[in-house]
This record gives C-alpha cells, sequence and structure tokens, in this order.
C-alpha cells in the first residue's frame, strides 16, 4: 500500500510520529467517514482521498529533509571548530598502575550498532535518492502545466512520458525503502529506528567509556610525537639511531673483554 510506504520514509527522514498521525487522521480518517456518510461506499473515492493524503505527506517529508540538510550543514562547521579546540588540549589524567579502572565492556546493543548503521546508511542513501527524483518531478510536472498552444500540443506527451518513468522510478525506490528494513528481520520502519537508536545511543557510551579508560591507563613515562615538526622528528631519529649503535658497539666490547 503506498500510503504504508510513505509512513516509512516519513518515518526514516525523522518526520514525528505525531505528526504522521495527525494527517491520517485529517487526511484519511476524517474525509473517509464523511465520504461514506455522503456519497457511500465507493473506491475511486476512498482512493482519491488516500492519494490526497499522501500528496501532504510527501510534502511534509520535503520540509523535513530540507531542514534536516541546513541542520546538518551548520553542525559540520560546528563540530570542525570543536574538533580544531580539542586537538590543542592535552589530557594529563594519568593513574598509576595499582588504581587503573577495569576495562569497559561492550554491551549486546553496542555490538549490534556497527550493523544497523550500515542499514541506516543505506536507507538515507536511498531516501536522497528519492528526494531529488520528487524534486525532479515535480519541475516536470510545473514544465508541463505551463505549456501553452503549439508547445502544449508538441511537448505534452513527452513531458508526461517522463513524468510517468519518474514515478514508476520513485515507487520502486520507495517498496525497496520498506523491504529493506523487513528483509533485516523488523516489523516495521519505526521498530528499526527505535532499535538503531537504543544502539546508538549504547555504542557512544562505550565509546565515551573506552576513550576514558584509555587516557586513564596511559603510561606517564610514554613518548608521543603527535604534534612534533619534522626538523624535530629528524633530530630525535638521529639521535635515537646514534644512542642504538653506542649501545651495540658496547655489547660488542663487552663481549670481547668477556
Amino acid at each position: 500500500m503506498d500510503w504504508n510506504r510513505e509512513v516509512d520514509r516519513a518515518v526514516i527522514s525523522e518526520v514525528p510520529i505525531e505528526d504522521i498521525l495527525q494527517i491520517k487522521r485529517e487526511h484519511i480518517t476524517e474525509p473517509v467517514k464523511r465520504s461514506i456518510e455522503r456519497y457511500g461506499n465507493k473506491p475511486e473515492m476512498l482512493s482519491l482521498i488516500l492519494n490526497m493524503a499522501i500528496a501532504e505527506l510527501v510534502l511534509l517529508i520535503t520540509k523535513v529533509l530540507e531542514a534536516i540538510k541546513g541542520i546538518h550543514s551548520r553542525q559540520q562547521c560546528e563540530n570542525t571548530h570543536e574538533d580544531k579546540n580539542k586537538a590543542q588540549k592535552q589530557d594529563n589524567g594519568i593513574l598509576t598502575a595499582d588504581v587503573l579502572p577495569p576495562e569497559p565492556v561492550m554491551i549486546p546493543e553496542a555490538a549490534a550498532y556497527p550493523k544497523l548503521k550500515k542499514i541506516k546508511t543505506e536507507l538515507d542513501s536511498q531516501n536522497a535518492f528519492i528526494f531529488e527524483a520528487e524534486k525532479l518531478r515535480g519541475s516536470l510536472e510545473i514544465e508541463m502545466s505551463n505549456l501553452k498552444g503549439l508547445a502544449k500540443l508538441i511537448r505534452k506527451g513527452d513531458l508526461q512520458r517522463k513524468i510517468d518513468e519518474k514515478t514508476d522510478y520513485i515507487n520502486r525506490l520507495k517498496a525497496g525503502l520498506s523491504n529493506m528494513v523487513r528483509n533485516s528481520g523488523f516489523e516495521n520502519m519505526n521498530e528499526f529506528l527505535l532499535t538503531f537508536r537504543k544502539c546508538r545511543n549504547a555504542y557512544t557510551d562505550y565509546q565515551r567509556q573506552y576513550e576514558s579508560w584509555k587516557n586513564a591507563c596511559r603510561k606517564p613515562d610514554t613518548p608521543t610525537h603527535k604534534d612534533e615538526k619534522l626538523s624535530d622528528k629528524l633530530a630525535r631519529l638521529q639521535r635515537e639511531a646514534a644512542e642504538n649503535q653506542n649501545s651495540i658497539s658496547r655489547q660488542t666490547n663487552d663481549r670481547g673483554v668477556r
């Protein structure tokens, strides 16, 4: 059913469930009830109502995706700035061997996250294809609606064919979107997304705990040359090579003495 496929796409597009239910109530449940009371059970009327509801949901999905796109763009800029500031800080929290904390244990939810992340990435990629295809179809529909005179007679058929092809392509992508989560063992998109978020939070907690544990266990005498200049690095390597050579020479001399 096209409505169910569109709901799956709305869920993976981060449209709030409350908004989806509101569209269903206002554009399907209530209109269908009024239609049956006035005209009886006419499939063509029900189909029209359903198509209008789908169009309303598609419009909401588009708005949400546009908003998310802008948010992600801003977050990338902020994260780049934070990473630069973080790279300038040093962690001096070093513990001695007798007070080392136990290594964190990865729980099953955290272990499942990488696989779910791969599925989510594929879903997002396919959803992006749908988003762009719908924009292109919308452009074709606007172009066709603006045709006049001779151009309308000449180009309308070709534009309609392109619109139909694009619609068929979009429907196949949406069907694939729903099948992807079902083939992965989930009943629907909402169940997958709830599981994905739970596992993502568990994985994030584990990563944070592991990094803290690793920093706490770092040996104080372990040299770090992360920010070392090239000239300093070459000088250091030369000193280490000379020290190694001197050590080898002393060992050789010792054996000669013995």
